[in-house]
This record gives C-alpha cells, sequence and structure tokens, in this order.
C-alpha cells in the first residue's frame, strides 16, 4: 500500500509545522462543538394558532351594542373589558332578581316563625311542612336568579350591590376570556344581536404551533421531541406529531411542532423551519470546510505540538456550511481554514517547510 496508505489506515500522520509556519499558511482553528441531533434541511412553515387557544366572545344575551374597545390585530388581556352592550333582557334578568330576593326574604322570615310555633305545639304539622316547602322553592328560585346573571359575567359582588341598592342597569360589559390578540370583529356600534351572536374572535398567543409539509422520507426519520429552529428571528420548538398519512399530490406528511421560544412570531406568518433528526449518539459539528478528503475518506487536521494531525472521521450529516461527524476528541483545536495548504503539505506536495 505504501508509507501514506499505512499513515492514513493507522490515522497518525502528523504534518509538522512550527506556530508561524501555520500562521503563514492561514491556517485557522474551530472546537467542534457537541450536538445530538443531524440536520434534516429547510421546509417552508406556517404559524399556526392551537385550537383550543382559540375563542370567541359571545353576546350572552340579546341587546345593542354600545362600545367595541378592540380592533382586529390588538393585543388583548384576560379579563379585560372589549365590548359593552345594553340589553332589555338584562334589565328583565335584573328585575327577576329583585323579586326572588324578596320572595326569598319574605318566606324565610315565614318559615323561622311557624318552626317555632311549631316546636310550641301552636301549629300542625301539615302547616308547617307547607311553609318549609313554601321557603324551600323561594331559595331555589333565589339561587337560580343569582346565577342567570353570574352566567352572563357579572362579578358576585355587582350582583349584592344589585340587591342592596334595588337599581337596575341594563348595561353589560364583556370580558377577554384570555390573553392574546383579536383577529376578528364581527359587530359594529349600534348594531343590535341575538344572543350568542359572535362579536369578537381572539386567539391565545403564548402558544403556538408551527405546521409543515414535509417531504415523506424526512418525516419519517422525524419523532415527536425532535428539535425544530427558525432562523431568524431565532424561534424554536419541538415536534409533537407526524402525521399518519401521505398526500397523494405533494408527496408530503403533515408534521406539526409546538414553539417554545416565539421571538416575536406571530399567527399566520410564513417561516422557513429548519429540521433535525435526534441522534442515537453524541456527534459534534464542524464547518464544512474542516473536512478533507482523501482516498474517498474524510479527515480532519487537529493541533498536536508538533504541528497538526490528519485524523480520520465518521461523518454523520452535512449541511452547505456544517458537517457533523464522531471520531475526535471534543476538546480538540480542528483546523477550519487553511486545509487545502495542508493537505498538499500532508501529501508531500508542498514546495517547502521554509
Amino acid at each position: 500500500m505504501g508509507l501514506l496508505a499505512l499513515n492514513l489506515a493507522a490515522g497518525e500522520t502528523i504534518v509538522p509545522l512550527t506556530a508561524a509556519q501555520l500562521e503563514r499558511l492561514g491556517v485557522e482553528f474551530a472546537q467542534p462543538q457537541p450536538v445530538n441531533a443531524i440536520p434534516l434541511g429547510e421546509v417552508p412553515a406556517m404559524v399556526t394558532v392551537p385550537p383550543q387557544a382559540e375563542a370567541v366572545l359571545s353576546a350572552p344575551v340579546a341587546g345593542q351594542i354600545e362600545e367595541v374597545k378592540v380592533a382586529r390585530g390588538d393585543a388583548v388581556a384576560a379579563r379585560q373589558v372589549l365590548v359593552v352592550m345594553h340589553s332589555p333582557e338584562l334589565l328583565a334578568k335584573q328585575q327577576r332578581l329583585l323579586e326572588a330576593h324578596q320572595e326569598f326574604k319574605v318566606a324565610k322570615a315565614r318559615y323561622e316563625r311557624e318552626r317555632s310555633l311549631f316546636a310550641d305545639g301552636v301549629i300542625a304539622q301539615s302547616r308547617f311542612l307547607e311553609t318549609e316547602k313554601s321557603w324551600r322553592q323561594a331559595q331555589v328560585a333565589y339561587a337560580q336568579a343569582r346565577a342567570e346573571l353570574a352566567a352572563l359575567g357579572i362579578a358576585q359582588a355587582a350582583i349584592a350591590r344589585l340587591i342592596q341598592t334595588q337599581k337596575l342597569d341594563g348595561r353589560l360589559k364583556l370580558a377577554s376570556p384570555l390573553t392574546g390578540a383579536v383577529i376578528a370583529r364581527e359587530v359594529t356600534v349600534g348594531q343590535w344581536v341575538d344572543r350568542l351572536a359572535p362579536l369578537l374572535r381572539l386567539t391565545a398567543t403564548s402558544t403556538l404551533w408551527l405546521d409543515m409539509e414535509v417531504e415523506a422520507a424526512r418525516a419519517e426519520r422525524l419523532r415527536p421531541g425532535a428539535p425544530v429552529y427558525v432562523e431568524p428571528p431565532g424561534a424554536r420548538g419541538e415536534v409533537f406529531l407526524v402525521g399518519e398519512t401521505v398526500d397523494p399530490a405533494t408527496q408530503t406528511t403533515l408534521v406539526r411542532a409546538r414553539l417554545t421560544e416565539l421571538r416575536g412570531l406571530r399567527p399566520g406568518r410564513k417561516v422557513v423551519a429548519a429540521l433535525f433528526e435526534p441522534s442515537a449518539e453524541p456527534l459534534l459539528k464542524l464547518p464544512r470546510s474542516a473536512l478533507v478528503e482523501q482516498e474517498g475518506a474524510p479527515f480532519v487536521f487537529v493541533r498536536v505540538p508538533e504541528g497538526v494531525k490528519a485524523l480520520p472521521v465518521s461523518v454523520k450529516a452535512q449541511t452547505e456550511a456544517e458537517a457533523f461527524l464522531t471520531g475526535i476528541d471534543p476538546k480538540a483545536q480542528v483546523v477550519s481554514q487553511g486545509t487545502a495548504a495542508l493537505k498538499a503539505a500532508w501529501l508531500g506536495e508542498a514546495e517547502g517547510e521554509e
């Protein structure tokens, strides 16, 4: 095989060079970066909102819209008042509460009085039981009237204030159920709306997904937990869904990732996502320029006291700029620039050592 071949096989070929010679050759060094995933390339992606993160603010009662405090695209906070409406139905429910409260007070007073009389043997049991029945019915009606107002989003403190002041108010303030943004406005000021009519469509922005159509062969290499990066703006996420079907027209599979770092990404934005396959073994990442090929085998040059040493490596994956490999010490100083001159010296083709 020859001396060179033997040296290559042993992986012990050293190119003796001083620091000054390395500098004159334009040699630069890089330290390997440990990684645990192999790049699978880039794919177009869309930032989307999980279905459970969407909400519709609807009219709990029929009425007229008096004020809409937000527009499409506005950020909103949970419990922030977004819409004010006036509702005759709300007035009727408030009146029903006041009447139920009054009937409950009367029934309760009668029950307590007759309970004492029954205990003393003054009235018959049948009369007391009838009074107790009326009191319990009034209690249920009162609780139901309170619950109807609470279901409209009216706070218990406001209900208590209504009972105390006996003052009706047909204005209903509707608050956001989440922190996020307005994605659609369905009503205008002055419009009459029926019960359950949609007023605003909202979405939470704290949790976003990336939807990607990935070539079927690449999708097969993805698993839940695989990292996904979006550069720019530096957002990242993790795959949690790899579709079970392949689109017959495009031969792609839906892959969905949950974004863990948003970096300003918003729903609807189109981005380019970089996919990675988790590696079963620790890998090292180096600039692709560090690779040298000799007789079909990849090598890198690492710094040693005598100069540099050519070491064989196992390349697991490559991109345009980076190589992912095993076979060297993670703490090694690896030549990243100037490999052509070193290879010439290594093969004995350099004109001189200077």
